[in-house]
């Protein structure tokens, strides 16, 4: 799995922690990634103020879809 590049943390500022969040069902790969804390897993559903990342540091998930477009 390649890495994403991603944003900063908008309560930090760092993206040291910051990891994405992935949706739909999950393969063995992303599984792993997220056991090692790599990704975060989320529902199978997806939508417009579904957010795309998750910062370790500061527990709260940010930059959402609309925004990104």
């Amino acid at each position: 799995m390649r890495k994403p590049k991603v944003s900063s943390c908008p309560e930090c500022g760092k993206t040291d922690a910051v990891v994405p969040i992935l949706y739909g069902y999950p393969t063995d790969e992303a599984m792993a990634a997220a056991e090692r804390d790599e990704i975060v897993l989320a529902g199978c559903m997806v939508g417009d103020l579904d957010p795309s990342y998750y910062c370790w540091r500061c527990l709260i998930a940010f930059e959402y879809a609309r925004q990104l477009a």
